[in-house]
């Protein structure tokens, strides 16, 4: 065998042990060399980490001494958007709020963040799916009507906010955390199969109507009608600016009737008048006690 032959050693799973590794030194703090300051608030760092993740990180430590343990001060930057930033470096993904996604690529293209800076990645996560946060899911919840009905499973929405209560303390909290999970999965659209079924499943009620006939009404899922709630308010306001005037009455707050005969009138180029603006309330009024009637029969129905 001559000495000159060569050996090739692999470590199988190098990229998993490497990541791995990563995610344990982002925890300790043994070893970092550099502290970045945002909102007065302090996080520690690698330098060779941030350097080879980001150009902008690399020329400021470039400049900098070895020995010494700089303290980059970044007063622009959310302290929650760094902490993400650093998330991302060091594991390779992160979960990002919607609110918060606007200015974390901001930071990312500012800093030139690898993975971030790019403009598929950007693309992508122009569709990230919404993520809902625990307030997002309790004031879904405190929307609901007293006198909602349930779904297939027979859960009403007072159900659960008798269960979310200051009284149900810590019992509580977990059920909001679990909610919010479920939130989320449904909102990403990874929820299993052989759940689907019963998620976005319905129990019908027939209401006769005034012709005899019959009028079906469905009634879903409170879980998938709080998803559906969450969505709903995260993108009501882009929609309704896109679709008004187009479509009256698009995300108009509290639905002020008021509001929607202006419009009609002005779209339809009509001098707006006091009466014609009183015959619209009138035709709205009714519409109101008409679905007022509805629900009443719905509540008796049960």
């Amino acid at each position: 065998m001559s000495d000159q032959q060569e050996f090739c050693l692999r470590w199988n799973d190098f990229h998993s042990s490497f990541h791995l590794s990563l995610e344990a030194l982002r925890g300790d703090e043994s070893f970092t060399d550099v502290t970045l300051s945002c909102s007065g608030r302090l996080m520690r760092a690698h330098r060779v980490i941030l350097s080879a993740c980001s150009v902008h990180f690399k020329e400021i430590l470039r400049a900098i001494p070895p020995q010494q343990h700089p303290v980059i001060v970044l007063p622009t930057v959310d302290y929650d958007v760094m902490q993400a930033i650093l998330e991302f470096i060091y594991q390779g993904q992160v979960n990002v709020r919607q609110s918060q996604l606007g200015a974390f690529l901001q930071v990312a293209e500012t800093f030139s963040i690898q993975g971030l800076a790019d403009d598929e990645t950007k693309r992508n996560a122009a569709k990230a799916p919404l993520l809902a946060s625990e307030a997002d899911v309790m004031k879904a919840i405190n929307s609901f009507p007293p006198s909602s009905s349930a779904g297939l499973d027979g859960i009403r929405p007072a159900h659960l906010r008798s269960l979310l209560t200051k009284h149900t303390a810590e019992a509580g909290a977990r059920l909001l955390t679990a909610l919010t999970a479920l939130t989320n999965l449904a909102l990403s659209g990874r929820l299993p199969e052989c759940v689907v079924p019963a998620f976005f499943g319905a129990s019908l009620i027939a209401l006769r109507k005034k012709d005899g006939g019959l009028r079906p009404i469905a009634v879903g899922s409170v879980y998938r009608r709080i998803a559906g709630k969450v969505a709903a308010a995260a993108v009501s306001g882009a929609i309704g600016a896109r679709l008004r005037p187009i479509q009256l009455g698009v995300a108009t707050r509290n639905g002020y009737i008021r509001e929607v005969a202006m419009n009609e009138l002005e779209l339809l180029g009509a001098p707006v008048h006091d009466d014609q603006v009183r015959r619209k309330l009138q035709q709205g009024q009714r519409m109101v006690e008409k679905l007022i009637r509805r629900l009443q029969a719905l509540e008796e129905a049960h």
